[in-house]
């Protein structure tokens, strides 16, 4: 869907109530948008260091699965986000934005709150991204919750050469990226749309095995059929002995590839180790592509091993890399008894 106009410009005499009570006005020509962004969207986007979740194809993926998508920008920031419903409760979902550079908080603010009103929402969640989040954060307007997206993920500079990143591989991984090819391993792109089903099978078993949900399958079917054909998606297969034995879908953003979605057979892939050779395959292939980052996606803030995140995160780890933590989510409440009851339904769900 092309963008379009939710409605006239917003002006400068519209006025939202925060929590302070606090008049925001919004600059003149700021326009709210629906759809996929026009082209040159991502060129603001990433000269700010913006994420692939604020991207025109991330877009392009949540229009196909038929999310009512919004985005709005001004001279120093943007933001990309969907409608989404939880408990009954609608909201404005911003992920990994807005991407804020420094300056008119109170235009992003007003356009957030103005663009969850015209979709019905009782809150906007977002999660800033940029040099000026802090002075956002900071004003008073959102209130903390729980994580959507990780706040800590870990990331691998790839400027050094291949030799330097194998060496700061942990020594179990390295011996499993030295044997690989000895022991029957390959590793390779997949540019064949039905091996989707591949991953999907190994998903399930995943799943199976790790005792949690994932998406719908059509979800992982339209991100390789929206965003595989022009590259932003790819998805690695890991062999042994003929049978595929683990996958992983990654995204290619900017100079950044995220590690998005992995899966394997259980028992086979413990057994000769694929997920590791699969992993160090991407991060090589990334290099050469002429990417700058890796960006192994969420870990556990800390080594704890009671953390239900301590074994993928140690896998990830070992990789070589360091932490970067954003600043997490937040909600700024629209309707705000609405939004209480969520809140304490929530509360309630957790128990």
């Amino acid at each position: 869907m092309a963008s379009s106009r939710v409605g006239v410009t917003l002006s400068n005499n519209w006025r939202a109530a925060t929590a302070s009570g606090r008049a925001l006005a919004l600059p003149a020509m700021v326009e709210l948008e629906q759809g996929v962004p026009a082209a040159g969207w991502d060129d603001w986007l990433t000269a700010h260091g913006g994420h692939v979740l604020q991207s025109r194809a991330w877009a392009r993926f949540q229009d196909a699965l038929g999310h009512r998508v919004l985005h709005c920008a001004g001279d120093s920031w943007s933001w990309l986000g969907t409608m989404e419903k939880l408990h009954g409760i609608h909201h404005l979902y911003v992920p990994y934005g807005p991407t804020l550079g420094d300056g008119d908080i109170a235009g992003l603010s007003g356009a957030l709150s103005e663009g969850g009103r015209r979709g019905g929402a009782d809150f906007v969640r977002v999660e800033p991204v940029g040099t000026g989040a802090g002075a956002w954060l900071d004003s008073g307007t959102l209130t903390a919750t729980t994580p959507t997206q990780p706040r800590d993920t870990w990331i691998l500079d790839l400027s050094p050469d291949v030799e330097t990143l194998r060496r700061g591989l942990e020594k179990g991984h390295r011996w499993r990226v030295n044997a690989a090819e000895r022991k029957g391993v390959s590793v390779s792109e997949s540019r064949d749309p039905g091996d989707i089903e591949t991953f999907l099978t190994l998903l399930r078993d995943t799943t199976e095995h790790g005792g949690f949900r994932a998406q719908q399958d059509d979800h992982y079917r339209t991100l390789m059929r929206v965003l595989g054909a022009d590259g932003h998606a790819r998805l690695y297969i890991a062999r042994f002995e003929g049978r595929s034995v683990a996958a992983s879908i990654v995204l290619d953003f900017a100079g950044t590839r995220y590690y998005l979605h992995s899966a394997a057979d259980q028992v086979v892939n413990r057994r000769v180790g694929a997920a590791v050779p699969l992993l160090w395959t991407m991060i090589i292939d990334a290099k050469q592509l002429g990417a700058r980052i890796f960006d192994f996606w969420g870990v556990a803030p800390d080594d704890s091993p009671n953390h239900p995140w301590a074994g993928i995160s140690a896998f990830k780890r070992a990789f070589g890399g360091r932490m970067l933590r954003r600043d997490g989510t937040w909600d700024m409440p629209l309707r705000r008894l609405r939004y209480r009851a969520y809140r304490a339904a929530r509360s309630v769900l957790r128990r």
